[in-house]
């Protein structure tokens, strides 16, 4: 549906000059409306379709006739895209309808190893949910969580670290800048940071 389309005159919705077949984006309507980043990532997981680049749900909104929710899902490559594109969703007995998304998005130039996911460790006080969302608060960062975790501190930490593992919904403008900031502001007060396997990446089964 073009309401679902988002604003045209955005800088940040321009097209790249690629041909179709080079396109990492798609977009995803007939979702449940009240579906959760948790449970959309759950359903992309399940597909060999690679690391998410950017994920974003447009909410159902009845008043404005959008009777479903909808999603943008950018891969890291344009295969992930395909793959997905050729192997369909289906969530809760709705059958997702798929296509390329009109704003075209091309295969990043970014590391393998970077990630929507990062592990975070530090001591607790620091280191804890609470604080971290205070953290990305104070630097004004918008962000939408697929998932956090806390794993068991590593017998290499001092006693009283902890170890999280935050899934974003997004690489670009979510975990890219968290990293950033933490290892800019934080780094100094015993703060580590990396990235972790994407669990919609195949390499990750059994992570």
């Amino acid at each position: 549906s073009i309401n679902y389309m988002g604003n045209r005159n955005n800088p940040a919705n321009l097209s790249a000059n690629i041909p179709n077949s080079e396109n990492t984006s798609v977009f995803v309507t007939n979702l449940p409306p009240d579906i959760t980043y948790t449970e959309l990532f759950r359903a992309l997981a399940l597909r060999p379709c690679g690391r998410i680049f950017a994920t974003h749900i447009n909410e159902a909104d009845i008043d404005k006739g959008h009777m479903f929710s909808a999603a943008k899902i950018v891969f890291f490559t344009k295969v992930g895209a395909r793959t997905f594109l050729e192997l369909g969703l289906t969530i809760r007995g709705l059958r997702a309808r798929i296509v390329p998304n009109r704003i075209r998005v091309a295969e990043p130039q970014i590391p393998q190893s970077h990630t929507r996911v990062l592990h975070i460790t530090g001591p607790a006080h620091l280191v804890s949910i609470h604080n971290l969302r205070e953290v990305f608060k104070a630097h004004k960062l918008e962000h939408q969580d697929e998932e956090i975790i806390i794993h068991p501190a590593s017998a290499f930490h001092p006693p009283g670290w902890n170890n999280l593992e935050w899934r974003f919904a997004s690489y670009r403008c979510q975990a890219a800048i968290a990293k950033r900031i933490i290892e800019t502001k934080y780094r100094k007060l015993g703060m580590y940071v990396r990235f972790g396997l994407d669990p919609c990446d195949p390499l990750a089964i059994g992570f």
